[in-house]
């Protein structure tokens, strides 16, 4: 006689096991080599995303050391019988021709089609806002119709292909302005002959941190610009000071 074998009996707990492990794998998406329908895409590491700095994208590219022109000194305050200007340094080790860059003032650019050759290393452009429209060696007189804003103002300075090379701003509504005032305040208005200087050294564009305000007397239009003086910053009224460690 043949005897026949019972099944083996699974207790409801192996079932419970087995119905979820099934499960599981089902809610498992089937990648067919890209996002899936829903799917929020990522970013890949390192690549380019906008600044958050609040400093508005006024060209495509960001500045770049690369180039060796930095902006250096500017004048948007000229006391009487001086003129605005601003200055353009070549901080590289090879001659930079500046055909086809434009100073970018407020909303308009100008060009430099006047200058009569490239920018050797360690030479100064400087830009004078005179309305004589000429230039000669490395001062290039701007035409009427272009100057500084006294108050608030941005200068940029952009290479042939619109990429930034440097760029500088003043005043308290102005993103990323250079702090002109005591203790890195910026003031909402400026004394007459206020100047601002890149501190000799200082290579990195559009840095804000990196200049200081000079007196009028210690401006350096066409030169290299000396050491900032030391200030003294005196404590707020009502200030309490106590010895360190106390």
């Amino acid at each position: 006689m043949r005897v026949r074998r019972a099944a083996p009996a699974f207790s409801p707990f192996v079932w419970l096991v087995a119905t979820a492990l099934v499960l599981g794998a089902c809610d498992q998406p089937i990648s067919s080599g890209g996002p899936t329908s829903g799917a929020v895409p990522t970013r890949p590491a390192g690549s380019a995303v906008a600044a958050t700095s609040g400093v508005p994208p006024a060209s495509s590219g960001q500045p770049s050391v690369s180039s060796g022109l930095l902006l250096t000194e500017v004048r948007f305050v000229p006391l009487g019988g001086d003129h605005a200007f601003v200055e353009i340094s070549n901080v590289g080790s090879t001659a930079i021709d500046l055909a086809g860059a434009v100073l970018r003032v407020g909303a308009k650019d100008l060009r430099f089609d006047r200058l009569a050759g490239p920018l050797a290393p360690a030479a100064i452009l400087l830009v004078q806002f005179d309305t004589l429209d000429s230039s000669e060696g490395t001062v290039l007189h701007a035409p009427a119709g272009f100057d500084l804003a006294p108050d608030i103002g941005t200068v940029e300075l952009l290479d042939s292909a619109g990429v930034t090379l440097d760029r500088v701003a003043w005043g308290s509504a102005q993103a990323a302005a250079v702090p002109t005032g005591s203790g890195g305040i910026v003031p909402d208005a400026f004394e007459a002959g206020t100047t601002i200087a890149r501190s000799p050294g200082a290579t990195e564009p559009g840095q804000p941190d990196d200049w200081v305000v000079t007196a009028r007397a210690d401006a350096s239009p066409g030169e290299p610009n000396p050491m900032p003086t030391v200030s003294v910053m005196l404590p707020l009224s009502g200030a309490i000071l106590e010895p360190s460690g106390a």
